[in-house]
């Protein structure tokens, strides 16, 4: 088998099966197959599930790091694309990323689009496709967790993802260090706003800038002013 996609998934009857579908309909050469890892849904995320994967796992633990993990030790194949149940690849995704691999790179994403064309979903899409694709031109991408693809080589020799907060910002930083990675915007993959949606832009920014900060500070008094410090699931 040339390609595991991995999909870690906790109640995402919703959009599991968009998920599932895109990733069935690829148009490449290459052997893939499709793993779900759950966290023991209590909706009919893996009754939909089954009807698209090869593997279905299941996972103790309700982590996306542990679960996409999970997935790896059950996979056989030369490269792992991790894909979020709330993101859709295009058709090509295999046949896009894979050169890039081949020719050297130690971790690549696809840019991104929202479902919902509100303005500002889509001024949020371009500010960050804009400041991914400008780290990536110097050799340092940032990969978005909902869409990296790796080689089992490496995923290997890194010890997979660390079960932390922004598991997918910490091992691009690792893959860094290492080697260069690639973010490509000329193609996209479609992915869930929810959180932007719930939480606001600038609420989301917070977040995710909190949750950074909620790793590197340990000042026990100023970190108890953060109001962000473990994942938030939305859905």
């Amino acid at each position: 088998m040339d390609v595991s996609f991995i999909v870690p998934t906790y109640n995402e009857e919703k959009c599991i099966e968009d998920c599932l579908k895109a990733i069935k309909n690829q148009k490449t050469s290459h052997t893939y197959e499709i793993i779900v890892v759950d966290g023991y849904s209590t909706d009919k995320t893996v009754e939909i599930a089954k009807g698209y994967a090869d593997k279905i796992v299941f996972s103790k633990v309700k982590s996306v790091a542990v679960q996409r993990n999970l997935g790896a030790k059950r996979s056989c194949s030369k490269y792992f694309a991790f894909i979020d149940a709330d993101t859709q690849v295009c058709t090509d995704y295999i046949e896009t990323v894979i050169p890039h691999i081949e020719n050297g790179n130690l971790g690549v994403s696809l840019g991104f689009e929202f479902e919902k064309k509100k303005l500002k979903l889509l001024f949020a899409e371009k500010v960050a496709n804009s400041y991914y694709h400008a780290r990536s031109m110097l050799g340092k991408a940032t990969l978005p967790g909902f869409n990296i693809s790796i080689s089992k080589n490496v995923f290997t020799e890194l010890g997979g993802f660390r079960n932390i907060v922004l598991e997918d910002i910490d091992i691009s930083r690792t893959l860094n260090k290492v080697g260069p990675t690639k973010y490509i915007t000329r193609k996209k993959v479609v992915t869930s706003a929810r959180k932007l949606e719930k939480m606001g832009v600038l609420g989301t920014l917070r977040y995710y800038i909190e949750l950074d900060l909620s790793k590197s500070i340990h000042i026990e008094p100023i970190k108890n002013l953060l109001k962000y410090k473990k994942y938030i699931h939305i859905r």
